[in-house]
């Protein structure tokens, strides 16, 4: 099942907002430099996912991540 639908698309609107949210912050803030990479760096990762998904099924990588937080939980 591919992600047409970009409102549906979570992880290309969280690395959007965090790359909004890195931009007003170097407008109006001085912030360390480890944390606006670190932020910059999740956005284009949370990006890239996105849009991978876009193209792709992505659902297996989704259940991958329930299965292994359920086993460390159940610990």
């Amino acid at each position: 099942m591919c992600n047409n639908n970009l409102r549906e698309n979570k992880p290309l609107c969280v690395g959007i907002l965090l790359n909004a949210i890195f931009l007003v912050l170097n407008e109006f803030a001085v912030v360390p430099d480890f944390m606006t990479g670190f932020i910059e760096g999740m956005a284009l990762v949370f990006f890239a996912i996105g849009l991978y998904g876009i193209h792709h099924d992505i659902s297996k990588i989704k259940n991958w991540k329930k299965a292994m937080i359920k086993n460390i939980l159940k610990r």
